[in-house]
């Protein structure tokens, strides 16, 4: 909350209409200070969507009816593969393979944090580098920096104090990401639409609805997601080759060896080797020309005779 204060007081000495605009709106819908930390969700971005346009990729420029029964094939598959997936999770109170990951990856910066005891059940983590500190309390799962409460996944900060106690990460964790709750989302199915041979007949055209008016927006749509910091970036399949050096990932008129003039040397064609014919080979044609010339003498002899009646 302090530094939520503190960066607003920043954009009042900035502008005060963007501060007034910002105040215009509801804390709750744009800043984490005020999220609701029902739904255990810190995320501000629109990858969720994005991640819906990639998944419906081959499917979103069909026509609507194709679009529908394509893309309820897809939730069939996947209620099915997530059935089979929390199957092999085991107990209930284990943490699904998706926060345990974000776990490990924050129990990575824990050499940049120093713990210290407050009492029982409260800890003070100072960062080794910028010298703030935070406090956590264990029995309330709440952490200053309120990562923990909203996400309902230990901050980096608790995970310091957590991992000195060698404590099982599901105790800290959000019941939404146990095995128990991935288990209960799933253990249902989506029936597939029947083809549209089979569907019924609409009469009323009351009962009709009309495709929407579509607006194009400007500019190419994005078929990407907005990568995090610590994921790597998309590299594209197509992989440029210089046609004056050989090296990848740049052309010849980028190519540093144009810039500077010089020409890499030309690769030593080997001399072409004259395959040595074996002599029987070559003598291979001549006896057969012999043979073509006997048959025509031994043809021209053989009309002469019954030309002459002998």
């Amino acid at each position: 909350m302090a530094s939520f204060t503190e960066k607003i007081g920043d954009i009042v000495k900035t502008d005060q209409k963007a501060a007034d605009w910002l105040d215009s709106e509801e804390r709750s819908c744009w800043t984490r200070a005020y999220f609701d930390h029902t739904c255990k969700c810190d995320e501000m971005t629109n990858n969720f969507s994005e991640s819906f346009n990639s998944w419906i990729l081959k499917m979103r420029d069909k026509l609507l009816v194709q679009f529908v029964d394509m893309y309820n094939l897809s939730l069939v598959k996947l209620m099915y593969d997530r059935m089979m997936v929390s199957r092999e999770l085991g107990d209930y109170d284990v943490i699904v393979p998706t926060v345990l990951h974000i776990i490990k990856k924050r129990e990575a910066k824990y050499k940049n944090y120093k713990v210290s005891g407050v009492s029982d059940h409260i800890n003070l983590v100072q960062n080794t580098k910028n010298k703030k500190h935070y406090c956590v309390d264990l029995e309330k799962k709440t952490c200053e920096c309120i990562v923990w409460k909203m996400s309902g996944v230990p901050c980096v900060h608790a995970i310091c104090v957590i991992r000195q106690r060698r404590d099982k990460w599901s105790k800290y964790c959000s019941k939404y990401f146990t095995a128990k709750a991935f288990k209960s989302t799933y253990f249902t199915h989506i029936h597939p639409i029947a083809n549209q041979e089979d569907w019924e007949i609409i009469i009323d055209h009351e009962d009709l609805v009309n495709p929407h008016e579509f607006k194009p927006q400007v500019g190419r749509p994005k078929k990407q997601r907005i990568r995090d910091e610590d994921e790597p970036q998309a590299t594209s399949k197509v992989l440029r080759k210089c046609g004056k050096c050989g090296e990848l990932n740049h052309n010849t008129r980028t190519c540093d060896a144009r810039k500077n003039g010089t020409r890499p040397k030309k690769r030593a064609t080997p001399p072409s080797v004259q395959q040595q014919v074996p002599p029987q080979q070559q003598q291979a044609p001549q006896n057969v020309q012999q043979q073509q010339r006997a048959r025509s003498t031994r043809k021209g002899w053989l009309s002469w005779f019954e030309a002459s009646g002998a």
